[in-house]
Formats: C-alpha cells, sequence, structure tokens
C-alpha cells in the first residue's frame, strides 16, 4: 500500500537537543528523554514540550526543557550552568552544524531562553534538579 506522505518535516526537538548536548554529557548514559533510577549523576534531561509546524514557511517552534540532575544542589547548579552555555552557542551561532545520532547534519535557526536555569524539587532528596526552558527554531528538512 503507498501513502502520500509530506516531503519535508523538521528533525525531532529531542533527538536535536540530546545530540547537542551529548559531548558535554561524556557519554549516552548521561543524558536521556527519561532519567532511570540509579542513573549515574550529572545527568541531563530533554523533554520537548510543544511544537507548532509552520507548513507556510517550512519551519518549526518547539518549546523544549532541559533538566540537569546532581547529587548536590551546588552540584546540579554548576552543571546548569554549563548545559546553559551549550545551549547558548545555539543562540549565538544559528545555522551551525548540530550532527545527529545518525550522523546526519542538522541546523538550528533561532534559539530563545524562555526560562533560564533555576532550581526545582525532585521526588527524590538525594538527587537535586535545575530546570531550563528554550524556544527553538527549525526549518523543515527533507524526510
Amino acid at each position: 500500500m503507498t501513502v502520500e506522505l509530506y516531503a519535508e518535516a523538521p528533525e525531532d526537538i529531542e533527538d536535536l537537543v540530546l545530540a547537542w548536548l551529548l559531548p558535554l554529557a561524556g557519554s549516552p548514559t548521561g543524558l536521556g528523554l527519561e532519567r532511570p533510577d540509579g542513573a549515574p549523576l550529572p545527568f541531563r534531561l530533554v523533554t520537548g514540550l510543544h511544537t507548532v509546524d509552520d507548513c507556510n514557511l517550512f519551519a518549526a517552534e518547539s518549546l523544549v526543557s532541559v533538566h540537569t540532575f546532581a547529587a548536590k544542589r551546588t552540584l546540579a547548579k554548576r552543571e546548569s550552568r554549563l548545559t546553559h552555555r551549550r545551549m547558548l552557542v545555539l543562540a549565538r551561532d544559528a545555522m551551525g552544524d548540530v550532527v545527529m545520532a545518525d550522523g546526519r547534519l542538522a541546523n538550528v535557526d533561532y534559539l530563545e531562553v524562555a526560562e533560564a536555569p533555576h532550581y526545582e524539587d525532585y521526588k527524590t532528596d538525594t538527587v537535586k534538579r535545575y530546570v531550563a526552558r528554550y524556544v527553538v527554531g527549525i526549518s523543515f528538512v527533507a524526510a
């Protein structure tokens, strides 16, 4: 069965941000879409919260949340600042290459800070968390 599909689509925002943060995390076990119990610290969790696809402009705008976890609040704060500084490179160097997990190159058109890193309680007292949110614009690419 053949079904017509739109020829272009934006990169998956969660996959893009995970790929961008991977060099900071040092290994794939240091970041993800979920934080397994007992995951190594520091850990970075990426969650796409909201995306609008504009089929007239062939672009998408996404709100993405980045959580940085560590064993102590001071360490979580320090790591969240590193995470934030890494994300800010996308604001400064819009259209810079992001190497995706499959080796393809993706680009960010723009990045805006929706919420700078700030402390939020977490479900356990043994893990501390800082959260930041970003608005990321990306163009459609061949799907």
